[in-house]
């Protein structure tokens, strides 16, 4: 709502107000006056605590078979001032991720919609007249998938899958706690201090790449130096968002059983995906030599990587002396009868 003949010149930025005798009082010097304390009150505020701390009460019950959630009157920090907020039930949806929090609202009021707003002095010449409006904070339970409630919604539990998450206990307000957080943040960073491990217990089905679901058992951390604790084990899922490595090569020479078969164990695990196999395999062939000297002996398989051995009866010839792969073709250094056979392993 807006009021007609409301003024305010908080907006720029005075410290105080200098009252001089022989003046009239203005009614925006009144409305500054309160805006200045307020502002103050807020900077403090805002030094310990963050706008939906709990402060006390206001505990969140969850009950995971039908997701009535109930929530209890307590006070909250919102906006520079701690703000009572009344006992409120509803349900949630089970199967996701739910925030609960506070709708924060703000609305004016007038004589017009609380007449006990005029003066209620009996026997004075402004008895029952109008004076000034108010501006009225409401706030109330609710999550945030809520369209029936208007104002700003601050978040204050996470459900996930029905049970309630909770990162952190009230705040402190107290500089010693502060000051040994930020040493233990310095000194250590973030760390488990008991329990809160974590167990892989399967994929969605029928979704190659969909959600993995995790438990985290009940425990106790330090994150940035505050205390954050997990009173029981609760049940998350995540996509699935793997960091993958390329592996460029890894060899693994064939050993197979007794029914031919060989159970091959990689190095990296588990495999993404596999882009290419290439297999080196290493067999014997008998060759007939050109039947003219000089000649080069062509190989019938192509790809040939490397010759192991040439032999022709009882000789063997040495690679690189007697012989070279060239081209796919064996070349003679020191040939052997032109026309014979001889064996070669490659």
């Amino acid at each position: 709502m807006t009021l007609n003949n409301y003024y305010n010149r908080s907006d720029k930025e005075y410290e105080k107000s200098l009252f001089l005798a022989g003046r009239g009082l203005q009614s925006a010097e009144l409305n500054e006056i309160q805006d200045y304390a307020l502002s103050r009150l807020k900077g403090i505020g805002d030094a310990i605590f963050r706008d939906g701390d709990v402060i006390t009460g206001a505990n969140c019950i969850i009950d995971g078979e039908n997701g009535k959630v109930t929530l209890e009157a307590g006070k909250i920090y919102l906006r520079g001032a701690v703000r009572s907020v009344e006992k409120e039930e509803f349900i949630i949806p089970l199967s996701t991720t739910v925030r609960i929090g506070v709708f924060f609202a703000l609305s004016t009021i007038t004589e017009l919609e609380d007449e006990n707003l005029r003066d209620p002095a009996v026997g004075t010449r402004n008895y029952q007249e109008v004076g000034a409006a108010r501006l009225k904070v409401s706030t109330i339970w609710g999550y945030q998938a809520e369209a029936r409630f208007s104002g700003e919604f601050y978040p204050i539990y996470n459900i996930e899958n029905g049970v309630l998450v909770r990162y952190s206990p009230p705040p402190q307000a107290n500089i010693v706690t502060t000051a040994l957080a930020r040493y233990d943040k310095e000194a250590n960073g973030s760390y488990v201090v008991n329990g809160l491990e974590v167990m892989c217990l399967q994929r969605e089905e029928g979704d190659e790449k969909g959600k993995k679901t995790f438990v985290i058992n009940e425990g106790k951390a330090h994150v940035d130096g505050y205390e954050t604790q997990l009173p029981h084990s609760i049940r998350v899922s995540f996509d699935e968002d793997p960091d993958i490595k390329a592996v460029e090569s890894e060899p693994h020479t064939f050993q197979p059983n007794s029914q031919r078969v060989m159970e091959l164990k990689v190095n990296d695990f588990p495999i993404s995906e596999i882009k290419k196999v290439d297999i080196t395999v290493q067999k014997t062939i008998t060759i007939t030599h050109g039947s003219y000297s000089g000649a080069i002996d062509p190989i019938s398989d192509s790809a040939v990587l490397e010759i192991i051995q040439v032999k022709q009866g009882n000789i063997i010839y040495e690679n690189s002396v007697d012989y070279k792969l060239n081209a796919g073709n064996i070349d003679y250094v020191i040939e052997s009868s032109t026309g014979s056979n001889y064996n070669k392993r490659c």
